[in-house]
């Protein structure tokens, strides 16, 4: 994954960037990438999942 994606992901979870890599909070943003790919195709989940 680039840096550019990573930072975009971050972004999208409203996280800290160096917070993914952290563990401890990881079910708050687990909870927070699922409702962010809700309302997506299963080819955009598929898409966002496979940049992951």
């Amino acid at each position: 994954m680039s840096l550019d994606t990573y930072l975009n992901i971050v972004q999208a979870l409203g996280a800290a960037p160096f917070s993914l890599m952290k563990q401890g909070h990881t079910k708050d943003y687990a909870e927070r990438f699922l409702f962010l790919v809700e309302r997506r195709s299963q080819w955009e989940i598929e898409f966002v999942l496979h940049m992951v």
